[in-house]
């Protein structure tokens, strides 16, 4: 990269231009978003083996689907409890000993977005979510059930498949 200027920025995204060289040598121009506030995001197993997922409406792409609980860090919080307090928040279940799975870029090739997964093999409910918007509904689904919403097109955010994927097939204690 020879330069990156900043096309605009706000507290949630920064669209940035860049002068790329390619491995060949030729110099292109390359949009890229940058993201301020890492995400974090929770798979919840309850002691049945069933998956707390939220039922949502995602305007950007004009469609509901299946979600794992996530959302951006607040200024100088932490990944875990960022993960625990949207998880609180979007489903009225606080996850509880929470263990790092994994962190990733979901998107490398146009951003710099940066997200962590973590799991919680215990749950306490606290009440009803405090943000109405967040979902529509709650489910929680045995795997099977999570394989036959991802095989029919219902679960396509890309966090929530490369986390569900990752604990469906991977599912180890990750200690």
């Amino acid at each position: 990269m020879h330069r990156e200027d900043v096309i605009y920025a706000s507290p949630w995204v920064n669209l940035h231009i860049a002068d790329v060289e390619t491995p060949s040598g030729a110099r292109i121009p390359h949009h890229l978003i940058r993201v301020p506030a890492s995400g974090s995001g929770t798979i919840m197993v309850n002691p049945d083996g069933r998956i707390l997922l939220l039922f949502r409406y995602r305007f950007i792409v004009s469609r509901f689907g299946w979600e794992l609980p996530a959302g951006k860090a607040e200024q100088g919080e932490e990944p875990a409890e960022t993960a625990r307090r949207e998880a609180l928040e979007e489903t009225g279940w606080e996850p509880k000993n929470l263990q790092h799975l994994v962190t990733m870029n979901t998107s490398p090739g146009l951003t710099d977005q940066v997200s962590h997964l973590f799991l919680a093999r215990e749950s306490d409910r606290r009440g009803e979510p405090v943000d109405s918007d967040e979902s529509v509904s709650l489910r929680w689904c045995l795997p099977a059930e999570i394989s036959a919403l991802i095989r029919a097109g219902e679960i396509t955010d890309a966090f929530t498949l490369a986390g569900l994927l990752w604990y469906l097939t991977l599912n180890q204690d990750p200690t």
